[in-house]
């Protein structure tokens, strides 16, 4: 699975719009931690529509001459025609392989869910596996070059029929998918988004227009993205019709659509920029979870002390030192606003409730103890990011890392 994934195809592949936020609003007449495992089973699915999206894994062969480099050896082609015989059946070898780790993933998917692709499709990969492997121990067991190169021009032949199958198969299945995956877009007004955005700790907001074109090729994209995230607690995606949210455009600063907005605790904390397909705008989220924040023991932030970048870096580092849930969950959702610029880093200490702050050259900053507050935590860090040092220490200060 790991390895499919990365292939932008099928459905999964980069739209006309190539990327998010590229088309203008028109004329203006028209107007674990706590976030470990944050992609829900129901993600499954949608990595296996990405492998059912594949147009084609391997490309058809070009012909029959790397297998058949000639009808006679000529003098001092032995060695020639024998690397073609070897790069014909290791390509042949090399998708019968894969056709076989894609059927286990198939297995140990149906195990859990209902996967949303074709039986077709699933009774290919079986076919291509099965077939192939029984094609494969035909042409290992063959010694007579001749005869060799024959059965290898059939077995190409064979898996250029398979491609073309699965192909086809793929096409049809991800229509289906997609069609289905439209049902799960959760469209918000103007007037609700605002309470949308505070009920829940993360929102992914997808802002269009009706008539942009980028925006309808990209709408089967933020179907599968909603169908994926449905019911997770981790994440919710909305999508807002741009030309009924004037007011909102304004305050967010949208400028283009379709246009892809991470918000926070009720505020916005980042903005995607990035392809405009379900499986690249669902690993950004991922990054945005994962970099903002991190559990750490005494000795890694020893270490992290150690290597700190200079003061030049201007990188900032908070050291949050408690058991409390809900202190985890706030200290979580405020460093999604602050990427690249202050390192948030948690040291599980039962009976602590204490949060440091350290500039990138080692200089303390601040500390403060006490439940915490998003607007307040935020403005908190922010102060002490600027250059004027406020004299908050008004209470011992958590213990600092061993120098």
């Amino acid at each position: 699975l790991a390895q499919v994934v990365s292939r932008p195809s099928g459905a999964m592949a980069k739209t006309d719009a190539g990327k998010a936020g590229t088309e203008s609003k028109g004329p203006k007449k028209k107007k674990q931690s706590q976030d470990e495992g944050w992609f829900s089973p129901r993600l499954l699915a949608l990595v296996v529509v990405i492998l059912a999206g594949a147009a084609v894994y391997f490309s058809p062969p070009d012909g029959p001459a790397d297998a058949t480099a000639g009808t006679a050896k000529a003098p001092g082609q032995e060695e020639e025609i024998k690397f073609s015989i070897e790069e014909a059946f290791h390509k042949f070898e090399q998708s019968v392989k894969e056709m076989q780790s894609l059927n286990q993933a198939i297995d140990a998917a149906l195990e859990t869910q209902d996967l949303e692709v074709s039986q077709e499709y699933i009774a290919l990969v079986r076919a291509y596996a099965d077939d192939g492997e029984k094609i494969l121990q035909e042409l290992s067991q063959t010694k007579d070059e001749p005869k060799l190169r024959k059965m290898l021009v059939r077995a190409l032949k064979r898996k250029a029929q398979w491609d073309k199958k699965m192909e086809q198969a793929s096409k049809e299945s991800d229509k289906k998918y997609e069609e289905a995956a439209g049902d799960f877009i959760v469209d918000v007004s103007e007037a609700e988004f605002a309470t949308v955005a505070q009920e829940n700790r993360r929102v992914l907001v997808y802002f269009y227009a009706p008539w942009c074109a980028h925006c309808k090729s990209f709408s089967s994209q933020w179907g599968l993205a909603s169908k994926a995230m449905h019911g997770s607690d981790m994440l919710k995606l909305v999508r807002v019709d741009g030309d009924q949210a004037a007011e909102l455009l304004e305050k967010h600063g949208v400028e283009a659509f379709p246009t892809i907005m991470l918000f926070s605790r009720g505020a916005q904390a980042a903005r995607y920029d990035g392809d405009a397909t379900a499986q690249a705008m669902l690993k950004w989220v991922q990054e945005q979870f994962e970099q903002s924040y991190s559990v750490v023991g005494e000795e890694e932030l020893n270490i992290v002390f150690e290597h700190l970048p200079t003061e030049k870096k201007k990188i900032h580092v908070a050291v949050l030192r408690t058991t409390d849930p809900e202190d985890v969950l706030i200290y979580q959702d405020v460093a999604l606003f602050f990427p690249g610029k202050v390192l948030f880093l948690h040291v599980e200490e039962e009976g602590k409730q204490e949060l440091g702050m350290w500039r990138g050259n080692g200089d303390k900053v601040g500390s403060r103890k006490g439940p915490l507050q998003v607007k307040e935590l935020r403005e908190w860090i922010t102060a002490r990011m600027g250059e004027q040092e406020l004299d908050d220490l008004d209470s011992d200060p958590p213990p600092p890392p061993s120098e």
